[in-house]
């Protein structure tokens, strides 16, 4: 009898305490995983201005290409347009065009960039059709050598 009294008291007395913890361990997984985006918001550079002029295009959309690929990996001809202002959404962002033509078919693509960085790539369709185009022989020699891996 003695022994289940104090085991009613201790349990009685250590309730109150593990609800308290275990509200608090829950506050504080909220409290951090709320503020993930702010850390992330912390993290990334504050100098980036989303229309800076994106100097490194054609690295980017060789390394945006290498992780995404799509049906321009069959090109045998490439070409690209330099960096130029468009309506996206409610702001500006520079944007590049891209054709490429295979045995049967020929692409064409626009790549949305902000801070220099592609952040959209769909068909292009009537949206390149005043692009200048030059030839893009590094697109080419990329899935070439990709092709000749496999």
């Amino acid at each position: 009898m003695y022994c289940s009294t104090v085991a009613r008291r201790s349990t009685s007395a250590i309730l109150p305490w593990l609800k308290v913890f275990v509200c608090s361990v829950a506050l504080l997984a909220i409290a951090a995983l709320s503020g993930c985006s702010a850390v992330v918001e912390f993290l990334r550079p504050k100098n980036q201005e989303p229309n800076q002029y994106p100097t490194a295009y054609r690295t980017e959309l060789l390394n945006y290409l290498k992780n995404n690929p799509t049906e321009i990996a069959t090109t045998q001809e490439a070409y690209i347009s330099a960096p130029s202002m468009k309506p996206f959404g409610s702001e500006s962002r520079y944007f590049i065009c891209v054709k490429a033509s295979g045995s049967a078919e020929q692409v064409e693509k626009i790549a949305f960039l902000s801070a220099g960085k592609i952040i959209q790539f769909v068909d292009a369709g009537e949206q390149c059709a005043d692009a200048f185009y030059q030839p893009f022989p590094e697109l080419t020699a990329m899935f070439a050598q990709a092709t000749k891996k496999k």
